[in-house]
């Protein structure tokens, strides 16, 4: 019998916000992201394993992701920018 089984990291954009990048020090429109990882059973995804929320910067120069807890991503206010 074989079975297939696996994990899929999904992420998820939640919001746009302005603050500054604790990276590169550099202020402006950072993503704030949800991953999920779900484990899945023949390829059909059946209940998630880890969630994980992360800010990323948006500077061309940076690019980098930063861990933040699902209360700080939560509280971060969304702003206008797209």
């Amino acid at each position: 019998m074989l079975v297939i089984f696996g994990l899929r990291t999904r992420t998820e954009v939640l919001r746009w916000v302005t603050f500054v990048c604790r990276v590169c020090g550099q202020g402006g429109p950072k993503l704030v992201l949800r991953d999920v990882t779900k484990f899945s059973l023949f390829f059909i995804p059946l209940f998630p394993v880890r969630v994980r929320y992360a800010a990323e910067c948006r500077n061309p120069a940076c690019r980098s992701r930063t861990s933040v807890s699902a209360a700080d991503a939560d509280r971060m206010p969304a702003s206008t920018h797209r």
